[in-house]
């Protein structure tokens, strides 16, 4: 691959990744004043795999779509439509 191509290739990742990059380290330091309220990607990353190596995702996502199939279904006989 010549330069130039991988520049081409490499360049829209650029600007997410010094998002990411500087969002990493304001919540770090928020975290390392007191704040609890922001999880610096790179922890929210690991919980994500955590949760979808043991099966954590996946029985979430489970219980989404049932709940929302129930609301669903009970908005519909509430309204009385046929």
């Amino acid at each position: 691959m010549t330069e130039g191509r991988l520049f081409r290739w490499l360049r829209p990742w650029v600007f997410p990744a010094v998002l990411v990059g500087a969002f990493e380290w304001y919540a770090r330091r928020a975290a390392a004043l007191g704040s609890d309220a922001l999880a610096p990607p790179s922890a929210a990353a690991k919980a994500f795999v955590g949760a979808a190596l043991d099966g954590g995702v996946h029985d979430g996502g489970d219980l989404g779509v049932g709940g929302g199939v129930n609301g669903v279904g009970l908005g519909h006989g509430v309204s009385g439509d046929s």
